[in-house]
């Protein structure tokens, strides 16, 4: 692997890292009086690093979120897991997911 590479992948995994960490320390100031959407993988990540966290909030399906709305939590799933919903073909699903979520 060259230098560059490993400067990126280790960029990459900081970045990752950081998401992580602000996952868990994460908490709304207030409750939000409006409906929250979540859009999430239909699939697992092999070896996630997160797997006793994802299995706590499995329960809720809304991820903890619905004690931080005023009204439900409107949950959608989509293809492929965490990393591969950002790639062809799942990517455009997210897309068209993402659209219909945003119309009004």
């Amino acid at each position: 692997m060259r230098k560059a590479e490993t400067r990126q992948l280790e960029k990459i995994v900081q970045a990752y890292k950081t998401s992580c960490l602000c996952l868990i320390d994460y908490l709304p100031k207030q409750i939000y009086p409006g409906k929250i959407t979540i859009i999430r993988a239909g699939e697992e990540l092999t070896d996630d690093p997160n797997k006793d966290l994802i299995a706590r909030d499995c329960e809720d399906s809304s991820l903890g979120w619905s004690e931080f709305s005023t009204e439900p939590v409107e949950i959608h799933f989509v293809l492929g897991n965490h990393v591969s919903i950002m790639v062809e073909p799942h990517v455009q699903i997210l897309a068209e997911e993402l659209k219909v979520c945003l119309e009004i």
